[in-house]
């Protein structure tokens, strides 16, 4: 996990954000749990220390590092441990468990067709259930394509957009607000999900624009495919890593998200 710090270029704040890496057939509690107790130490270390920096409130100065790091350490636990329970708690259809050691694609797209829903914490729960019952390592990959015709070196190091929807601009740019804008409405951010039990294989998908309900008209949604398409794993994950893929035969999942997806 890289903990990134940009300085906004006029006022005294920071964009502070983790950039996890790529993971493949690993335990999916562990993989949750881990994600969730560092990016915790490490946003609320890094927001102590830029406190500590401007003079404001913060225990540095006044407890050790060991005992700040030890004190993180206890919090993140307590707070997976509350985020597990939520995440194990949330309803989650029966009928999607007969999507696992399933040979026939067609009674998985049925499965998996509206009305049927998942949302972000039933599919964590449906991952986490899939390797306590069945064994399904995990895997996850990122993909980002920037706005096509845009020289990367012309970007400041950071830009979001906020809550009113101006942009907030951290580094240096000789680029216009509304060039920024248009940079964040183009890019092509594909998050993929693997669950896989020897050749058996299972893919959930989205980009910003699917779970954004942004793509083709169409409600919010995530992406399906298994080994039971005629395309390889290795095919699949090469062609998410492009900007535009060349299978189009996916099941689209009704799906709610939450901020962390993404």
């Amino acid at each position: 996990m890289e903990l990134i710090n940009i300085p906004h270029r006029e006022n005294k704040s920071q964009l502070t954000f983790v950039k996890a890496a790529d993971v493949e057939f690993v335990n999916p509690i562990e993989k949750f749990m881990n994600d969730l107790i560092e990016s915790y130490k490490t946003f609320r270390l890094s927001s102590y220390k830029f406190a500590y920096k401007h003079n404001n409130p913060s225990p540095i100065g006044r407890m050790s590092m060991d005992d700040i790091l030890m004190g993180l350490e206890r919090m993140g636990l307590e707070r997976w441990r509350k985020k597990y329970k939520e995440i194990m708690e949330t309803e989650l259809p029966d009928s999607i468990f007969q999507i696992l050691n399933c040979n026939d694609k067609n009674i998985q797209s049925k499965i998996l067709k509206p009305p049927f829903e998942l949302t972000t914490l039933s599919l964590q729960k449906f991952i986490i259930k899939a390797w306590q019952l069945q064994g399904f390592r995990y895997s996850q990959y990122r993909f980002e394509h920037i706005q096509k015709g845009l020289n990367p070196q012309e970007l400041p190091e950071g830009f979001i957009l906020n809550d009113s929807g101006d942009v907030e601009v951290y580094g240096s740019t000789l680029m216009k607000p509304g060039e920024l804008k248009n940079a964040i409405k183009h890019r092509k951010v594909t998050i993929a999900k693997f669950l896989d039990n020897d050749s058996e294989w299972h893919c959930f998908y989205y980009n910003y624009n699917s779970i954004d309900s942004k793509e083709a008209n169409e409600l919010s949604h995530i992406h399906y495919i298994s080994s039971n398409w005629t395309i390889k794993r290795n095919i699949v994950l090469a062609e998410l890593r492009k900007r535009h893929h060349s299978f189009t035969s996916s099941v689209h999942i009704n799906y709610k998200k939450k901020l962390v997806d993404k």
